[in-house]
């Protein structure tokens, strides 16, 4: 049937409500190549940001360390401490 791609919009705000994504943010000169590292996993549930720069987008901010790439996974607007390698953030991205 054609509604049939409502039901899936329905267990994603269904989801969203029993376990909040994950918001994982990238800061730092190798931002771009970390963040897609990211992405060669499945991140359910998980929003992937990134930047190479200071941003003013509330996740982003005053995060960027001179010198380094780090990784912040973070849910319900509270981050982890921060690690600079993928392998170590996905473990941190795990339910």
């Amino acid at each position: 049937s054609e509604y049939l791609s409502f039901y899936s919009n329905w267990m994603q705000l269904l989801l969203d409500k029993v376990m909040p994504p994950f918001e994982v943010a990238v800061v730092g000169e190798n931002a771009m190549a970390s963040r897609a590292a990211l992405s060669q996993n499945y991140l359910g549930n998980s929003i992937l940001l990134g930047t190479i720069k200071d941003e003013n987008l509330a996740l982003l901010k005053d995060k960027k360390i001179d010198g380094a790439t780090m990784i912040y996974v973070c849910q319900n607007k509270v981050c982890k401490m921060p690690v600079e390698k993928v392998e170590k953030a996905l473990p941190l991205i795990k339910h």
